[in-house]
C-alpha cells in the first residue's frame, strides 16, 4: 500500500507549467478485460490512479493549446535489497500512467498534444520521498506534419 501522502504542487505561466506530485510512482499495468463489462485495473496501479486523481483534483487545471514538450522524472522508493541499480518497470509504462492520470486535467487537454518527451526514473536518495516531477511547455517551433 502506498504510504506517501497525496498532494500536488504546481507553478504555471502562459508558456510553461511544473508540477510535483507526492505519490510513489507506479508503472501502468494492463487492464483486466472481463468477458462482459468494462476493463478494470487491480493492485498497485489501481491505487496509484485513485491517488493521482485525488491529487490532481486539488489544483487548478492548466491546459495549454497546441503542441507541448514534457519532461518527467520518476523518483521511486528504493527497496531494502534492490536487484537492479534502477527501478523495476519499463519507463514507457511509468509515462503511460502519468498520461492517463493527467489527460484533460493538467498539462495537456489530450495526450495527442505531446510531441516530444524526456523521461528519467531513479531511486529516491536518503531523506528524499518518492514523487513525480513534471515540466510541460508549449512547443512553438513544432511544424504540423513534420517528423
Amino acid at each position: 500500500m502506498m504510504a506517501v501522502s497525496r498532494s500536488m504542487t504546481t507553478q504555471t505561466s502562459d508558456e510553461e507549467g511544473s508540477a510535483k506530485i507526492y505519490i510513489e510512482p507506479v508503472p501502468a499495468s494492463r487492464p483486466r478485460v472481463p468477458r462482459f463489462g468494462r476493463p478494470f485495473y487491480v493492485g498497485r496501479y489501481k491505487e496509484f490512479r485513485q491517488e493521482l486523481e485525488l491529487a490532481v483534483a486539488d489544483v487548478p487545471p492548466w491546459l495549454p493549446d497546441g503542441p507541448v514538450h514534457v519532461q518527467v522524472m520518476f523518483i521511486c522508493k528504493k527497496p531494502k535489497k534492490p536487484t537492479n541499480p534502477y527501478p523495476k518497470g519499463d519507463i514507457d509504462n511509468y509515462i503511460k500512467a502519468i498520461w492517463d492520470g493527467l489527460n484533460g486535467k493538467w498539462g495537456f487537454k489530450d495526450d495527442r498534444q505531446i510531441v516530444s518527451v524526456e523521461a528519467e526514473k531513479r531511486y529516491a536518495k536518503i531523506e528524499e520521498e518518492p514523487h513525480i516531477l513534471i515540466l510541460v511547455w508549449r512547443k512553438h517551433d513544432h511544424k504540423e506534419g513534420s517528423g
